[in-house]
Order: C-alpha cells, then sequence, then structure tokens
C-alpha cells in the first residue's frame, strides 16, 4: 500500500443535478416508466359536480417543541453514549475538538482538542465509540515528529478522563474506529517516515499497538477500512470483504463487478437492506488522474451478506440519487440511470458533461425500477445532494419528487427542505495535508428556521433519517450555527 492511492467516501460519479417532470394543480400528470405509469392525483374541487363540492383544507402540521439548544460550531453530528452526545466542533479560533453535552439538558460537560492528522477531506470525520469510550485523534507536540502528527485517545463520555494514548504517535491518514469484525479493538493506519502506508496497527483493550492481523490471516489484515453496514470493509484498490468475528468470511472483486477500472479508492456507497443484503456503488476509477469517466459504466450492485455472491446488478446506474429516506433500509431506494454523459475535472472542481440521465425507484431485493423520471439533458456544474421534503417526498435540485410513483412539483418558497451540509469549514491544522475539514451528520436548515429558543421551528414530526434519532423519538440535529434537541409538541418538554 503506498500513499500514492487516493481514497473518498463517495463515488465521484455521485454528483448529478436532477429535475423531474412539473405537476400543475387541477390536472393529471403521468411520468413514462416504460412498462406503466404513474398519476398524481386531481386537485379537490375540479371536474364533474365541482361547483357542489366543499373544498377540503389540509390541518396545519404540528410544529416541534424545543427541548434545548446549544450555541456551538458543529462539524459533524453527534453520537450517543452513555446519555452523553459527543461530536467534533470548532472553537472559537478555529481549532478542531471533541466536544461532549448531557443529553437531556444539552449542558457542555468537557471539550478537548482533536485532530485530523493526515486524513483527507474526502473522508468526513465522525465521532467513534468503542467499548462505551468516544476515541478519535489528539494533536501530538514532539520535536521528532511533523507537525500533523497525532495519537489515539479514548475518553470516559461524561467525565472526559482518560485512561491513556495509544501510542501510536505519527501522522494517521485515517481516524481510529473499530476493527472490521471486532468488538473492542481500535484499527488506524499511519504514514511512515518515506510518506508510504504502513501496516495497519491495532490498539487492543490493553492500549498497546500491535500489527492487526485478524485471526492470523494475513489477507484479512488488509480489510482495515470500513466501508458500509454489517462490516462490510475494503482493502483498497478493487477488493472488498466482511469480516466476522476478525475472521474475513468473503471478499469480491468490484473490478468484476462493475468494470476493469471499478475501485474504492474514487469512493463508494453502501446499504444494508433486512441484514441480509449489502447494496452498493463504488468509483469508477483506481486513481484520480483526470481522465473523463464515462458514467454509463457505473452499476449499482446487491450482494448476499453472508456468501459475496452477487443477487442483482443494475448497470449504468449509481446511489447518487439516493436520499435519507432510505432511513436504515424502510424506504425508498432512489439510483441515477445514466444514458449518457461523462464525469470531468475542471478548474472549479467537477462537471457533468453531455448529461443523459433517469431519477429510478428500484426494488432492493431484484433491483428493477419501480418508476423512472427523467432528468434534463446537458451539462452540470458541481455536485449534488438530494434532500427530503416529508417521508414521502425527496428533493431533487427544485424538484419535490414524490417516492410512491415517481410524479412531482416544481419546489416553492413554503417548503422546508432539509439538505445534508456538506460545507468545509477552515480549520487551523498543522501539517501540509490542507486546511478543510467535512463532518458526516451535519444538516443545513430549512430556509426560515432558526433552531433556538424563540425562533421558528419546524414541523413535526421531521423527515426520516434527519438529525439523531433518541429513544423516546425525539432528534438531536447538529447544523453549522449549533444543535438542538427537538421533540413532539405534546412532549411536555
Amino acid at each position: 500500500m503506498t500513499r500514492g492511492l487516493t481514497f473518498a467516501a463517495l463515488s465521484i460519479s455521485l454528483t448529478l443535478v436532477t429535475a423531474c417532470t412539473g405537476v400543475r394543480d387541477g390536472a393529471v400528470t403521468t411520468t413514462d416508466m416504460g412498462a406503466g405509469t404513474s398519476t398524481s392525483a386531481v386537485a379537490v374541487g375540479t371536474g364533474a359536480g365541482a361547483e357542489d363540492s366543499v373544498p377540503l383544507s389540509t390541518p396545519p402540521a404540528p410544529i416541534a417543541s424545543l427541548a434545548w439548544s446549544a450555541d456551538l460550531r458543529p462539524v459533524s453530528g453527534p453520537v450517543l453514549v452513555d446519555g452523553v452526545l459527543a461530536l467534533y466542533t470548532l472553537s472559537s479560533t478555529d481549532r478542531l475538538m471533541m466536544t461532549a453535552l448531557d443529553a437531556e439538558t444539552g449542558e457542555q460537560l468537557w471539550s478537548r482538542p482533536a485532530s485530523t492528522s493526515g486524513i483527507p477531506v474526502v473522508r468526513p470525520l465522525e465521532p467513534q465509540v468503542i467499548d462505551g469510550e468516544v476515541v478519535y485523534l489528539q494533536p501530538t507536540v514532539r520535536p521528532d515528529l511533523p507537525d500533523d502528527a497525532a495519537d489515539v485517545i479514548s475518553r470516559d463520555p461524561r467525565t472526559g478522563t482518560s485512561k491513556g494514548t495509544g501510542s501510536t504517535w505519527g501522522v494517521h491518514v485515517m481516524q481510529p474506529h473499530l476493527c472490521p469484525g471486532s468488538e473492542t479493538d481500535v484499527c488506524t493506519v499511519l504514514l511512515d517516515d518515506d510518506g508510504n502506508l504502513t501496516w495497519p496497527t491495532v490498539v487492543t483493550s490493553s492500549w498497546e499497538p500491535v500489527p492487526w492481523v485478524p485471526a492470523g490471516h494475513q489477507t484479512a489484515g488488509h480489510f482495515v477500512e470500513p466501508i458500509g453496514p454489517l462490516d462490510l470493509a475494503r482493502a483498497g484498490g478493487a477488493r472488498i470483504g466482511r469480516l466476522v468475528d476478525d475472521t474475513l468470511v468473503w471478499e469480491v472483486s468490484t473490478a468484476d463487478l462493475v468494470g476493469p477500472r471499478a475501485s474504492t479508492n474514487t469512493g463508494w456507497s453502501f446499504v444494508a437492506h433486512e441484514d441480509d443484503l449489502l447494496i452498493g456503488t463504488v468509483g469508477l476509477a483506481d486513481v484520480i488522474d483526470g481522465a473523463d469517466l464515462d458514467l454509463t459504466e457505473s452499476a449499482v450492485f446487491a450482494l448476499d451478506a453472508a456468501t459475496g455472491r452477487p443477487s442483482w446488478i443494475a448497470r449504468g446506474m449509481d446511489l447518487g440519487c439516493n436520499s435519507t429516506l432510505w432511513a436504515e433500509g424502510s424506504g425508498p431506494l432512489l439510483a441515477c440511470r445514466y444514458k449518457g454523459g461523462v464525469h470531468r475535472w475542471t478548474d472549479e472542481g467537477s462537471a457533468l458533461i453531455d448529461l443523459d440521465a433517469d431519477l429510478v425507484r428500484l426494488d432492493p431485493r431484484t433491483g428493477e425500477a419501480l418508476w423512472r423520471a427523467d432528468l434534463p439533458k446537458g451539462d452540470v456544474e458541481g455536485t449534488f445532494v438530494p434532500g427530503v421534503l416529508d417521508e414521502e417526498h425527496a428533493v431533487v435540485l427544485d424538484q419535490v419528487v414524490d417516492v410512491r410513483d415517481g410524479s412531482a412539483r416544481h419546489r416553492t418558497e413554503a417548503d422546508r427542505v432539509w439538505f445534508p451540509d456538506q460545507a468545509r469549514p477552515t480549520v487551523d491544522r498543522a501539517g501540509d495535508h490542507g486546511r478543510e475539514v467535512v463532518g458526516e451528520g451535519l444538516w443545513r436548515l430549512p430556509d426560515g428556521l432558526d433552531l433556538t429558543l424563540g425562533g421558528p421551528l419546524p414541523t413535526w414530526p421531521l423527515p426520516p433519517g434527519v438529525g439523531l434519532e433518541m429513544d423516546d423519538g425525539s432528534r438531536v440535529v447538529a447544523h453549522a450555527d449549533g444543535i438542538a434537541r427537538l421533540a413532539s409538541p405534546t412532549d411536555g418538554r
């Protein structure tokens, strides 16, 4: 493994701006789906006998109650452990911090300096909880080490006290995480003095660093980085596998599944369905070399979680259009289906050229399209992140799409849309690995909302997947200007 490998958390073919057919009041609109059509409902009060009908009014949606809000600068969403919320934040001087809050009151319990070390910005930061403790990288100040050196540290979630560090001083290229297939061991990967990736290191329960060789199996030791649910991991490049109880139970090649250059080195996106299927997409190249990538070479595939055998493969698609409505495998599985177009790197970032694509909903069991909606053809600058309006509507650019049948309407100013926030704030960090950072689980507030005491609050319930759901059904939402716990209006908080 060399430093020349490039990693990403999302496939570069997942940057798609989409739109669908609009629905006018009082009209029936059909969406062509090949074998069938879907229709939107006729507005109340139209058609025969309309003059005798009484228009129905929709009662206003209830407004969420605010349990508490905290004035922070979150970089990531929170994780919950032992009644404590832990998340990455920025200090007033733009230093990266690990911060802990009491989940019931929002009171800050502690905040300590954290480090991104050599983690690429394309790897989103997400707090890690291992064996009941908060585990992350803290800065290491030693004259014999690079400026961006760090060490693994574990802290008690409520007190912030530490039982010590992992003695893994150096430049880390990924955040410490639970080793795939293990319940207690912490894995990390460092750079050696020549800038090459070292053999994965595990910090055991005794906090002594040793080479990571699951069950003494050298091949399994390559599968160090989790990339999806059900202990799915990658070994770099085209190899993915599943480890259970420190044992590699299967491995497959993404080159065989998708195409000769398909690789996790340029991205991945995986979800689980009913704990027996892994559904995913990987990038279209082994390295980012500036070459155009043919979007039609994408594929969405499903693997049997027990054996790794393919259950189905849908060619010319990726999961770039999937939204948080998926919500742990109980919602719609949305995909982009490409009929033409390429991904191209530009001076401003990236673009989709000559795009010709559809938005489709896939049956997770068979991979068949349940409906499809045409997308606009042409060139698209930048990236696309699907939003959500409620449990039945995903937002694709300026279109509100009914996920039940693929019908759509134009987004209006009254729509309160939630988008994952993929902003990259600047942090004060040492070393030469950049000054931007991105976190997982952060949300961009819908226009007009302010999650503070006395501010305009959202309707309840929140859309699936928005915020961290607590045991009582309330949600903790982290956004660029703070964090808040929202609950049902009848909760009485």
